[in-house]
């Protein structure tokens, strides 16, 4: 455990049921008098985010409406609703949605107050002016995007996911409301919740876990473990819904401070060249990753054990090992309960892509913050496994 460490400010939380209603007077105090309002266009005609049309009307907030976000946000749909916010007078960002609407709006934010070409702001601390307010509002529970500094955008011409990230990407506010997420569709709400599960098992393993950010890493990992089936099978139940939520938030502000592991580095290909659901990519590696890393996590994954279920026996006789395995096996356990796919090839993924897929894979930063060294080669053969 790192005792040396720091924490980033981050983003205000506004967390509740509701708490959606306060979103125009938030842009009130935020001097928001031309936001443009991004969402994807399915969330758009589901109703999901009616209330926060109506939050926005009734402060009399003048929103631009932008519903093209792409699921895995590429640079150019970035330069594209990057024009619309020029060409409509904006002033200011809020992001209703996913982790791709809330990573559309903090790129396009960097792209508006820096210019030139996205890819001039890839890497880590790179951007030089502020970016305009932002809200973020999540209607998953999963990606952390609402308070982290960062970005994932997929560049088109080098097809690869890589990262824009910096202290002034924050949020201003996010507000967290998870009757949002009631009409989200089970296999979303499942890959999501994989998601968070992998943010906060991974940030405990990076080199730059701390005792702050393992309490949060921790939390997180006791929530998903008592309420994800039963938010996965219903997500408009109050209970389970806000545990989830909180556990999405709490794991998001552990990374941003910590950084992840491999299950994202095979993942984000994935995304790139398959257009595979970022979540559900994390569900079907984090077990098998949670091995590679067995012998430096040992001792990590044993004590998290039990905060995947109250099932403590026979522990008195158990060794750290044998604890580790069941934790290992219980994440299994639960990627099957809620449905994730065990392997690639049910989702009629095959080898074609294999080598670049693992060349982009090494070549991440999540690699530079895994607990055990991954070669080029070790990923490939992560993938095969799963193939």
């Amino acid at each position: 455990m790192n005792l040396n460490f720091e924490i980033a400010s981050g983003t205000k939380v506004i967390f509740g049921r509701q708490s959606i209603l306060k979103l125009g007077e938030e842009c009130t105090k935020l001097g928001m008098n031309s936001p443009m309002l991004l969402t994807d266009p399915g969330l758009k005609s589901s109703g999901a985010i009616d209330i926060v049309f109506e939050s926005l009307d009734k402060a009399k907030i003048n929103f631009q409406l932008y519903d093209k976000v792409e699921a895995n946000p590429s640079d150019t749909s970035i330069v594209d609703a990057n024009h619309k916010f020029i060409e409509t007078g904006c002033d200011s960002f809020i992001a209703a949605g996913g982790g791709s609407t809330m990573d559309t709006a903090k790129a396009v934010s960097v792209l508006y107050a820096n210019g030139g070409k996205l890819s001039d702001w890839y890497g880590i601390g790179n951007i030089l002016k502020s970016s305009p307010p932002l809200i973020s509002i999540p209607t998953t529970a999963g990606t952390g995007s609402e308070v982290t500094n960062s970005s994932i955008v997929t560049d088109t011409k080098l097809q690869i996911k890589t990262t824009v990230r910096n202290d002034t990407m924050f949020a201003n506010i996010a507000i967290v409301d998870s009757s949002l997420l009631a009409k989200l569709p089970k296999e979303l709400a499942a890959g999501a919740l994989m998601d968070a599960l992998t943010h906060s098992i991974e940030s405990i393993g990076s080199p730059k876990s701390s005792p702050w950010t393992e309490a949060l890493a921790n939390k997180s990992i006791e929530l998903i473990g008592r309420y994800a089936r039963k938010y996965v099978d219903d997500r408009s139940v109050e209970e389970s819904a806000d545990a989830i939520s909180l556990a999405a938030t709490l794991a998001g502000r552990a990374f941003g401070n910590t950084g992840l592991g491999i299950v994202h580095s095979l993942a984000h290909p994935l995304g790139a060249y398959h257009q595979l659901h970022h979540g559900t990519a994390n569900g079907i590696f984090l077990p098998s990753v949670m091995k590679f890393n067995l012998p430096k996590m040992k001792k990590k994954y044993a004590e998290i054990n039990t905060l995947l279920s109250n099932d403590t026996n026979n522990f008195k006789n158990q060794s750290e090992l044998e604890r580790a395995e069941d934790t290992i096996r219980k994440v299994d356990e639960l990627a099957r309960d809620i449905e994730i796919p065990k392997t690639l090839r049910e989702l009629d993924i095959t080898k074609k892509n294999l080598d670049v897929m693992s060349k982009d894979a090494v070549e991440s930063n999540q690699v530079k913050t895994n607990p055990v060294p991954a070669t080029e080669d070790d990923l490939k053969k992560l993938y095969e496994q799963l193939l």
